[in-house]
């Protein structure tokens, strides 16, 4: 899970930076402050994606997602940037955490086979995965 969100950080933080000059050629909004905010935009990004190791640090990934769709009402075209990015993000988060209950699961059942326990006692355990 860590290594998808924070690859969809860090791809995020470069989409803030690469939309610097659009937002002062099309805006009226001063180059140093869009510079500015986008700089310190994709800083928190990467600093975010960096800290990914603590459970806190996935709510401050979600606070990015935010702000990055805010970035909207100063370049409208930003907004579309902000969805396709909060959608990445969901899907690294949920998809991450299902991969990682289902290698809990897989070192268990393999833990208990060592044993000779049999599976783990889960629903589903030991059952074929449909392709869909």
């Amino acid at each position: 899970m860590r290594v998808m969100c924070s690859a969809v950080l860090v791809l995020e933080a470069l989409a803030v930076l690469l939309s610097i000059a659009p937002t002062v050629v099309l805006t009226a909004v001063p180059a140093a402050w869009v510079a500015g905010g986008a700089v310190a935009l994709a800083a928190l990004g990467i600093a975010v994606a960096g800290s990914l190791g603590r459970p806190s640090a996935y709510a401050a990934g979600f606070a990015v997602q935010l702000l990055v769709l805010a970035t909207g009402f100063v370049l409208p075209a930003m907004f579309i940037v902000g969805v396709v990015f909060s959608g990445l993000w969901v899907a690294a988060f949920v998809l991450g955490r299902r991969m990682e209950a289902d290698k809990a699961r897989w070192a268990a059942d393999a833990a208990s086979a060592e044993t000779g326990a049999g599976p783990a006692a889960e629903p589903g355990a030991g059952r074929p995965v449909e392709n869909r």
